[in-house]
């Protein structure tokens, strides 16, 4: 259960620096290369090489839905930390309440043997004081 917790909380984290990246500029980077080669009549090979680059880079002044969206994933990141001390609590709880429980049936199980050990101190004492009555 605790995985479960742990599994949850890094997913929900991994949002923020998704969100965050939405704020971040945009790079684009392009090339190409093509080759042509062309036959004349006249026995003349000619070969042509293109090259072609490019590199494109966005970046928006303000862009209010992705920066709302950014600080929305802050608050989930947020949400998710106290979520898991949450679960990692209860698991706490839990466990403690199991140990007590152990030692709860422990006590009970010495209570009822010093208590049966009791009762054959007694019935010895009974049929000791009963022989002796009889003799």
């Amino acid at each position: 259960m605790l995985k479960a917790a742990e599994a949850n909380y890094f997913a929900r984290s991994e949002m923020l620096p998704q969100r965050r990246a939405t704020l971040l500029p945009n790079i684009a980077l392009q090339g190409s290369t093509s080759e042509n080669q062309r036959d004349s009549i006249r026995s003349v090979e000619e070969t042509f090489i293109n090259k072609n680059w490019s590199a494109q880079l966005r970046q928006p002044i303000f862009n209010a839905p992705n920066w709302f969206t950014y600080r929305g994933a802050k608050a989930l990141k947020s949400q998710a930390k106290y979520d898991f001390a949450a679960s990692e609590q209860n698991l706490i709880i839990r466990v403690v309440g199991a140990y007590l429980n152990v030692l709860r049936a422990q006590a009970l199980v010495e209570a009822t043997r010093a208590e049966e050990q009791a009762v054959k101190r007694q019935q010895e004492q009974v049929q000791l004081k009963f022989r002796c009555q009889r003799v």
